[in-house]
Order: structure tokens, then C-alpha cells, then sequence
């Protein structure tokens, strides 16, 4: 029983983990997109500029105009794009990793056909962990055992050695007090 519940805590630990790491994964992926679409922005609107102080100069006014919606235009359009991409990855991955396998078989409530299990049967994965448990409490009992062993064994040798330095030390006492 102890051993299913750590597994049970290694799994959800496991899955947690995941979907963390999937979490940062996706914030990571963003935040590069975003950084590479302000890049592409600032250098379109860089080329625009460039673009449109070199129409105002050499053509006049009206192709200016027209230079600039076509620019504006193509921006709109690039980060557009982007945004759609994104949001494409982010649901795609969404799908992956929160969606469950449609195709994986369920677990049923209705037994198969064929011979039943008795109620008074225990089942395999429970005459398991009840074997496992007891083996568990034989060693945990072991172990207790040969620590109380190695305490007592601690504990009167400690004390022999003091009863031993008190008769000393009293002997001494009473041989100095019986000299003088």
C-alpha cells in the first residue's frame, strides 16, 4: 500500500513537472516570436522611412503616398501573419499536451465476459501489496530491533564505565579521608 501511494506521488509529480516544463516551453516560444515580430516591425518601418525621404526627394508628393500605404500594407499583413502562427503553435501544443488520446482504449466499469473474480478473492495487485507491506514491516521490525540492541548495549556501557569511575572516585575519597 505504501509503495502504490509513492508511486502515486512519483506520477503526479512527474506530470506536474511536465506540464510546467511544457508551460515554460510555450511563454519561451512567445516571447522569441514576439521579439523577432517587433525586429521585422521596426526594420520594415525603418525601410519605409529610408523609402519614402527618398521618393519625397526624387518623384513628389503623390507616389510618396501611395509608397506609404503599400508599406503600411505589407506591415499589417507581416504581423498579422506572425500573430497567426503563434496562436496556431500555442493551440497546437495545447492540444497536445492537455487533449487525452481519443484513440486509447478506456477503462471499463462492466466486466468482460468469461469467469468472474469473487468478491472474497483478493486480487493480484492487492495480495501484492499486502505481501510487500508485510515484508516492509519484517524489515522496518528488523531494523528497530537491532537499534534497541545497539542503544541498550550503548546505554550499559556508558553506565559501567560511570558506576566504575564513581567507585574511583569514592575509593579515593575514603582512602584520603582515611589518612589524615
Amino acid at each position: 500500500m505504501v509503495i502504490v501511494v509513492i508511486v502515486v506521488k512519483v506520477v503526479v509529480v512527474v506530470v506536474v513537472v511536465g506540464v510546467v516544463v511544457v508551460v515554460v516551453v510555450l511563454v519561451v516560444v512567445v516571447e522569441v516570436v514576439v521579439v523577432v515580430m517587433v525586429v521585422v516591425v521596426v526594420v520594415v518601418v525603418v525601410v519605409v522611412v529610408v523609402v519614402v525621404v527618398v521618393v519625397v526627394i526624387v518623384v513628389g508628393v503623390v507616389v510618396v503616398v501611395v509608397v506609404v500605404v503599400v508599406v503600411l500594407v505589407v506591415v499589417v499583413v507581416v504581423v498579422v501573419v506572425v500573430v497567426v502562427v503563434v496562436v496556431v503553435v500555442v493551440v497546437a501544443v495545447v492540444i497536445v499536451v492537455v487533449v487525452p488520446d481519443l484513440n486509447r482504449d478506456r477503462v471499463r466499469a462492466v466486466w468482460r465476459a468469461g469467469t468472474q473474480p469473487r468478491s472474497w478473492e483478493a486480487s493480484v495487485a492487492h495480495r501484492t501489496s499486502t505481501t510487500i507491506m508485510h515484508i516492509q514491516s519484517c524489515v522496518y521490525l528488523t531494523h528497530v530491533r537491532k537499534n534497541v540492541r545497539r542503544y541498550i548495549r550503548k546505554m550499559s556501557e556508558d553506565m559501567s564505565e560511570r558506576m566504575s569511575e564513581d567507585m574511583s572516585a569514592r575509593m579515593s575519597e575514603r582512602m584520603s579521608e582515611n589518612e589524615c
